[in-house]
């Protein structure tokens, strides 16, 4: 028996939005999330465990623009551009970003390039379990100092294109979530998404231009084989 993972954007989801409509003011970059795998796949059907009370961090903030200003100038990191780095500033968006997760107490949440934590502190109060994936040496240490001592925190520096996700499976039901660079992007969804995965639903902050390639229909000039690959095992929509 197989779940119809479309009925688990429940009546709250948000309408599509097409191209040339209204974006954030954070560099033209947009939330697509991903629900799957589609009906009549061969994933098993995912395994939900009984809901614990909600966890609430002692320690739970929100990471204002001077909070993140502080974060970076007390870590001495700058946004890279080689690495792709953005930082969101905007505690609103960041709120709503992490409500399109819908986050259960029994979940599980992965997220990859928490950088200064401004999606971080909005999911680690909602989830059994926070797992962060940082490549950024300094914004990595930053987190553990962050939470340390908190035991539903887990911190790696790693690159998230090439930590291994399979421990995740003994961490179900999981929700992927993330600020990703343009330049490792495919690379992140490809290693945490393609079958088989642990992942149930993601939200995912990428630039316009690579989300036209994710959504790209045959008779698109961006379809390509990443079109072809993350269509095939999840059901995408743009949020906004």
């Amino acid at each position: 028996l197989m779940r119809r993972m479309p009925d688990a954007w429940g009546g709250n989801a948000p309408v599509p939005v097409r191209k040339g409509q209204g974006s954030f003011a954070w560099s033209g970059r947009f939330p697509l999330a991903a629900c799957g795998p589609p009906p009549f796949s061969c994933r098993k059907l995912p395994r939900f465990l009984l809901a614990p009370d909600r966890h609430f961090c002692e320690h739970h903030f929100i990471m204002k623009p001077s909070e993140i200003r502080n974060v970076l100038e007390d870590h001495e990191v700058r946004p890279s551009k080689s690495l792709g780095q953005n930082f969101l500033t905007d505690e609103n968006v960041a709120r709503w970003i992490v409500e399109q997760l819908e986050i259960r107490p029994q979940d599980c949440v992965v997220e990859v390039g928490p950088g200064t934590g401004s999606l971080t502190e909005h999911a680690a109060p909602l989830c059994r379990k926070l797992v962060l994936v940082e490549f950024d040496s300094r914004l990595a240490e930053y987190q553990k100092e962050r939470w340390a001592g908190d035991p539903h925190v887990e911190v790696h520096h790693a690159d998230g294109a090439s930590w291994d996700p399979r421990g995740l499976f003994a961490e179900a039901p999981v929700k992927f979530l993330g600020n990703l660079p343009y330049s490792a992007g495919g690379a992140i969804l490809q290693n945490f998404l393609s079958r088989p995965s642990a992942v149930e639903r993601a939200v995912v902050m990428l630039q316009k231009e690579f989300i036209d390639r994710i959504l790209a229909t045959p008779d698109d000039d961006a379809f390509g084989l990443l079109s072809l690959r993350i269509q095939k095992n999840w059901i995408l929509r743009a949020l906004k």
